[in-house]
């Protein structure tokens, strides 16, 4: 259904064939609403015309657009303004009058143009005043045949007049061309009495500013009002006690009144004498009572009476509108309210005196208050019968208690309500548009409505760009035909992002303070659009709007421009694609890579009560265009031919798409017209073309030569030195033996000018070169950067002796050597040299010295020859220190010396060679490896064996020596092998046991020959 609505635009180009309900439906629909809008608008006269804006056979104009470009009124050099526009009735011409600044020497001056129903000017500019001094802020009234029309002067005055002056134009025999009319004489507003019983006491005005008039049709007057200053106070003076005695006067509050007169309407006199809101007292007695405010109460008793009194503060800014169906007139203003409390005491005299009266011998005294409530300024209003009422308050039109200015007022004859619209502040600082109806001779009818609300995108809430500016200086015209009114204000919503400024805005609002649909744009011409104001021709039901405008500034400083427009009429609301208001118009595309593009839309919505029609989008210029426009709005032909535009109904929608595709960089700028029957709006575009960059401190990053286990860092930057903003999508190729130490999350926005900072990190694994290729991504279509990374895992050498900790040479004789063998082996992943060997320690020394530098290859082994030569009985111990490219590996020498036996024929007793002590573990050198130290009980057993069994004979001390050459290697290859270990344990423990328990050994032997021999004396 939504769906359905957005799109209801007539297609004009037809369609042959299908389902033609709709149409018909559509065709029915809209010839029934043409007959109602006539019989609204026409009194019963039928019309033969149905074509919104065409003539009809009666000679009216239906009209649903802003009718025709903004008139100019006045262009003259120096400054117009302050316009003030009324409608003619009988001669179907509104009538603007302003102030006039081309005149340098006579300062501002009162002009006035007449323009005809369809737009035009009639006739040439009339000069209203162009006396002495300034004449100022004019305002008119008509009543048929005649204008009045006041104003603002400073021409030098008597004491008797001045300050408002007005004048009459007679145009009852205006001709066709507007010529001809008839100047009256130009009349100062006179000054009052201000002295109830001595007459011609002139009341002491020093200005009377801002004058507004209307004309009361059934009392057959012109009322006015304006804002008095006066060089006295609000006065309280009267005797309250019946006492021929001089009546205590008491000031109180400002000098700042409301001002009013009542004209004859042939101008013949006052119908009410110029004065102030005030109320006299009674003066029928000789006591000369009075006040310059309004009495509210009194009470009292014979000695004290107290009074209170109603004045206003900082009047400024009054209004004034009659009822045209009764004798109510109202006036509105602003001003700070107070209440004056007056005590009037009277006290005997003497004290003792007790006759119950106040007598002329008695003292009397008076005081007063005065309290403000509100304190800020707000809006009050008073129906002019109850100005010299007693006892009856003004009315408080206002209720925020935040400041409220600017009233403007206007009746409606049908629901017999006036409304009272005003600026407000109760929102905070950006004033909106409030409003009250009021009953005429009563009072105010529901409570206060926010006028210049607008919510397009239906969230509840008001529109941002409304919220945020200010919406002031209001004015309200009367649609008599469709009983509504019209609120147009000055707004600031498209001022403060744009070269767009104070823009002329307004509101249908119904009967019962109803808003009839969104806020209507009726001119937001660039520069300012200041006070409009409206009235409205009941004949065509067309509305005229004038304000001072500053498009022509740097020629002609400010002018008075004008803009027709009627109810029944197309809204042309341009929205963005979640529906909040466009505005300002302008499609920022920012920046767009090149040769890639971006699109933008925005939404048109009819959000008025009549078809609109839009006639054509004008063309971009490159690298802007327009996305799938439709044939009908690529041509403007302005005449809304058949299949030339686009309607939508009310409230329908309809996108447009627009492209930016730079091919070179730079700034762009263009622009469009979107032409319509309501309006026509200039959206602008503009974009930057960039080319993205990405930039790395170093393709290539070389770790150089890391030895293994150890790791190096190098920093990397990725700089975006280009002006557009991208993302790191990923980082490949950082795998091992490379790592990134940051944690990057992905994807990472890199800003225009910045950089991300990053460490990359090696550290080899394995010996020799390793390269990988760092990727960077990014999400931009072909940006991307790589840096090789390079590193040389570098070896380590280890160096091992075997025995690893001790060589224990066990007991040899005194002056007899003996020699065990140490491995020093290469269990790293380097060549290890061995730069220096050294024994220390008495009695311990090297076979033979080893060439060096000596380099072993990684997994290889060279074999030391140590020699032990006691020279006493006693302990030996030294030192074995091997030096090398992995540090100083060192040993423990032990050995123990033993007196030569006398006699002894063998082992160390006979001076050999061989040595009871032995390396890995003293000589055991495969037990030691399978055992896995020396010191294993198992070794000890073995190692004991050896020294006092084998070495105490040849064939032992033999086998020892053969035993030492042979054994290391078979060492070393069983240490590396667990299951040789075991294996080697397992071989071994029979050995251990017969070494250790000889006599079971020979019992297991002889059990086993006796069993053997057994078993063969059997078998014979």
């Amino acid at each position: 259904m939504m769906k359905s609505r957005k799109q209801q635009y007539k297609d004009r180009k037809g369609k042959a064939g299908g389902d033609n309900s709709g149409s018909t439906a559509a065709v029915l629909l809209l010839i029934c609403s043409v007959l109602l809008f006539a019989l609204a608008g026409c009194s019963g006269n039928t019309t033969t015309g149905t074509v919104i804006g065409q003539e009809t056979s009666n000679g009216k104009i239906r009209l649903a657009k802003l009718e025709g470009d903004a008139i100019a009124v006045s262009t003259a050099s120096g400054d117009q303004q302050n316009p003030h526009v009324i409608y003619l009735a009988d001669k179907n011409l509104w009538f603007t009058v302003y102030e006039d600044w081309s005149s340098s020497g006579t300062g501002s001056d009162i002009k006035a143009k007449f323009i005809d129903s369809n737009g035009t000017l009639c006739g040439s500019e009339a000069t209203v005043s162009n006396s002495s001094g300034n004449q100022t802020v004019p305002r008119a009234a008509y009543k048929s045949g005649r204008i009045l029309v006041v104003w603002q002067d400073t021409r030098a005055t008597t004491n008797v007049s001045g300050y408002v002056y007005y004048r009459d134009i007679a145009v009852s025999s205006l001709d066709a061309s507007c010529s001809n009319p008839s100047m009256g004489t130009e009349t100062a507003v006179a000054f009052d009495d201000d002295n109830p019983v001595t007459g011609g006491i002139q009341a002491q005005v020093s200005s009377r500013t801002v004058p507004k008039i209307t004309y009361d049709s059934v009392s057959d007057r012109f009322l006015l009002a304006w804002v008095e200053s006066r060089t006295t106070r609000k006065t309280s003076k009267f005797q309250p006690f019946s006492l021929n005695l001089t009546e205590p006067s008491l000031a109180f509050g400002d000098t700042q009144f409301v001002g009013y007169a009542a004209l004859e309407s042939d101008l013949s006199g006052y119908e009410t004498s110029p004065t102030i809101i005030r109320k006299w007292l009674d003066t029928s007695t000789a006591q000369d009572t009075y006040t310059r405010a309004r009495l509210l109460s009194r009470s009292g008793s014979a000695f004290e009476v107290i009074s209170t009194f109603e004045a206003f503060d900082e009047i400024s800014n009054v209004d004034v509108s009659c009822d045209s169906t009764s004798t109510e007139c109202l006036i509105v203003w602003e001003g700070r309210k107070g209440i004056f409390t007056r005590t009037d005491t009277c006290t005997n005299v003497p004290a003792t005196e007790v006759d119950g009266v106040c007598d002329s011998d008695d003292n009397v005294t008076a005081a007063g208050t005065a309290e403000y409530d509100p304190a800020s300024k707000e809006i009050f209003g008073l129906f002019v019968k109850n100005i010299n009422l007693d006892y009856v308050n003004s009315m408080r039109v206002s209720s925020s208690d935040a400041g409220a200015y600017l009233p403007s007022v206007e009746f409606d004859p049908i629901s017999k309500r006036f409304l009272v619209a005003w600026e407000d502040t109760r929102d905070g600082s950006n004033t909106k548009v409030y409003g009250q109806l009021i009953a005429s001779g009563s009072g105010l009818y529901n409570s206060n409505l926010i006028l210049s609300y607008q919510d397009t995108d239906g969230d509840g809430q008001q529109d941002s760009n409304v919220a945020g500016s200010k919406q002031t200086k209001p004015y309200i015209s009367y649609d008599s035909v469709n009983q509504r009114y019209f609120v147009i204000w000055q707004d600031g919503r498209n001022g403060s992002v744009s070269l767009e400024n104070l823009d002329v805005y307004g509101q249908y609002v119904d009967a019962e303070g109803s808003l009839r649909g969104s806020n209507y744009s009726i001119s937001t011409t660039p520069a300012n659009q200041y006070g409009p104001v409206i009235a409205y021709n009941s004949q065509n039901n067309q509305f005229l709007t004038v304000w001072k405008d500053a498009r022509n500034y740097s020629s002609t400083l400010s002018d008075i421009y004008g803009q027709r427009f009627s109810l029944g009429q197309p809204q042309l609301t341009l929205l963005n694609q979640d529906n909040t208001s466009f505005s300002p118009l302008l499609i920022d595309f920012g920046s767009v890579i090149l040769n890639q593009f971006l699109t933008k839309s925005f939404k048109v919505k009819n959000t008025g009560d009549a078809n609109l029609r839009i006639d054509c989008v004008t063309s971009l210029s490159a690298p802007f265009s327009h996305e799938s426009l439709t044939t009908e709005l690529q041509t403007c032909e302005g005449t809304y031919a058949t299949g030339s535009y686009i309607e939508l109904v009310p409230g329908a929608e309809l996108t447009f798409t627009s492209r930016f595709q730079p091919t070179a960089q730079g700034a762009f700028i263009s622009s469009f017209v979107l032409q319509s029957d309501a309006e026509s709006k200039t959206i602008n575009l503009q974009g930057v073309g960039v080319q993205p960059n990405i930039t790395v401190s170093t393709s290539t990053l070389d770790f150089g030569t890391i030895t293994l286990g150890q790791s190096a860092d190098l920093p990397l930057s990725i700089t975006n030195n280009g002006t557009v903003d991208y993302q790191i999508t990923n980082i490949t190729g950082a795998s091992s033996p490379f790592s990134i130490i940051e944690t990057v999350n992905y994807p990472y926005t890199l800003s225009a000018g910045t950089s991300l900072n990053l460490t990359l990190r090696y550290t080899p694994t394995q010996v020799g070169g390793s390269s990988s290729q760092l990727n960077i991504q990014t999400n931009i279509t072909g940006l991307a950067a790589a840096v090789t990374l390079t590193g040389t895992g570098a070896g380590v050498p280890a160096i091992a002796l075997s025995p690893n900790t001790s060589l224990d040479f066990g007991t040899v004789s005194a002056s007899s050597t003996g020699e065990l063998s140490v491995t020093v082996s290469n269990t790293g992943t380097a060549t290890l040299t061995l730069s220096a060997v050294s024994v220390t320690g008495d009695g311990f020394s090297l076979s033979s010295s080893p060439t060096l530098p000596l380099n072993i290859a990684v997994g290889g082994s060279s074999v030391l020859q140590v020699k032990f030569t006691p020279g006493t009985e006693s302990s030996y111990s030294g030192l074995l220190s091997v030096e090398s490219n992995a540090g100083t590996a060192q040993l423990s020498l032990v050995g123990q010396g033993k007196a030569v036996s006398s006699g002894g024929t063998g082992g160390a007793g006979t001076g050999g060679t061989i040595s009871s002590s032995g390396g890995g573990g003293g000589g055991c050198f495969i037990a030691t490896a399978a055992y896995g130290s020396y010191l294993d009980p198992h070794v000890m057993v073995l190692r004991k064996f050896r020294d006092t069994v084998l070495l105490r004979t040849e064939w032992g001390t033999a086998f020892v020596r053969f035993y030492y050459r042979t054994s290391p290697p078979v060492a070393d290859f069983i240490r590396q092998h667990e299951t040789l270990r075991t294996a080697t344990r397992w071989m071994l423990t029979p050995v251990v046991y017969a070494v250790k328990y000889p006599l079971g050994l020979g019992m297991v032997l002889l059990l086993g020959i006796a069993a053997t021999v057994e078993k063969r004396r059997r078998n014979r």
